[in-house]
């Protein structure tokens, strides 16, 4: 004999109230007289509802979490496209922006699969704002040749280690 939807939703409600009572699926199907099977089956159809629903209010938490960041991020850029020194405020911003970027690549990663580690690897090097603000930074210091050149060669290092070349700066 099939249950109507309203008596398996109701039956539903009571599993669900037994068993966030802290009850065993065992115990809740002796005071509902229903089959161990059923009330297993209930409680497994409940915990996928409370998983898409906990999924469904992170992904929301997590969108206005980036759309926040990506906003700072942008005053971030204004900001940075403003000064026209090298003061700590243009350093603070690019940090600002770096910092950013690696927050939201967390989130998008953690929510993207990578929930065993929950590391990112995040590539500034290809943005054109990071080839743009690599540019401004060499070129304010032409008139400082040694330090143009350390500069260039502490970035060339790194952007040879992300690259997986591993190369130091040094040779040898």
């Amino acid at each position: 004999m099939q249950q109507s939807q309203a008596a398996i939703t109701a039956r539903r409600q009571q599993v669900g109230l037994l068993w966030l009572r802290g009850m065993s699926p065992t115990r809740i199907a002796t005071m509902l007289k229903a089959s161990r099977r059923t009330v297993e089956r209930d409680v497994a159809a409940i915990r996928d509802e409370l998983t898409r629903a906990s999924v469904a209010t992170l992904e929301a938490k997590a969108a206005r979490s980036v759309a926040t960041l990506r906003l700072v991020q942008s005053e971030a850029w204004a900001l940075f496209a403003r000064l026209h020194d090298l003061s700590n405020s243009k350093i603070g911003a690019l940090n600002t922006i770096a910092n950013t970027e690696a927050t939201i690549a967390r989130i998008e990663g953690t929510l993207s699969g990578d929930q065993l580690t929950q590391q990112t690897t995040v590539s500034v090097l290809v943005l054109p704002e990071y080839l743009a603000a690599r540019s401004a930074l060499v070129a304010a210091l032409a008139p400082f040749p040694d330090a143009r050149r350390a500069v260039v060669d502490a970035l060339a290092a790194l952007e040879g280690a992300a690259e997986g070349g591993g190369n130091d700066g040094h040779s040898g």
